[in-house]
């Protein structure tokens, strides 16, 4: 078994087209991506408009964090 250096953080991405999914599959993969216990996930870029929609971002981030820290970390000013 292979150890990880102290302090090796694990990513996930949400991507290959799924970012341009319903909010619903992005919820489905969102846990599921919280399931493998990473430290960052990443949403990709791809998808007819070359970005993912508003809603799946603010979709991921419900599924991850949660409504009240996702909507506090959009009403808090980032300087």
């Amino acid at each position: 078994m292979y150890a990880y250096k102290p302090g090796t953080l694990a990513m996930t991405f949400l991507n290959s087209s799924i970012e341009g999914a319903d909010t619903d599959t992005v919820r489905e993969v969102a846990i599921l991506m919280k399931q493998t216990g990473a430290d960052i996930h990443c949403i990709g870029d791809g998808g007819f408009a070359g970005c993912s929609s508003p809603e799946n971002v603010q979709q991921l981030s419900f599924s991850i964090k949660g409504k009240p820290y996702t909507y506090y970390r959009m009403a808090s000013v980032n300087r």
